[in-house]
């Protein structure tokens, strides 16, 4: 498949994608399983190395705090983010019949 792109002033250009290579995907899908199994069933729950505004209390958010504020702290757990706005975040634990939409 032979995607045309315009660059600049009209100009285009034909790129074709690499051909598709198992080894490749596979790799893909499991860096997408890491990511997900270390932003959920292995995150580390310690409190001294969290931002204030992350909450460890199931279904409670923690309460929002501006990341200028947040990023002075040693303790905030670091990390990038837009300096003018608020964050909040925390835990939820849901019913076996519960879901998020």
């Amino acid at each position: 498949q032979v995607i045309n792109i315009e660059v600049v002033h009209g100009r285009q250009i034909d790129y074709r994608p690499p051909p598709r290579d198992e080894k490749k995907i596979a790799e893909r899908l499991r860096n997408v399983k890491t990511f997900l199994l270390e932003h959920t069933v292995r995150m580390k729950s310690d409190p001294s190395t969290s931002p204030s505004w992350f909450s460890f209390t199931p279904n409670v958010l923690g309460k929002p705090v501006q990341f200028r504020e947040d990023s002075k702290n040693k303790n905030s757990g670091g990390g990038f983010g837009a300096v003018d706005i608020y964050y909040s975040a925390g835990l939820f634990k849901l019913a076996s019949d519960e879901a998020f939409i």
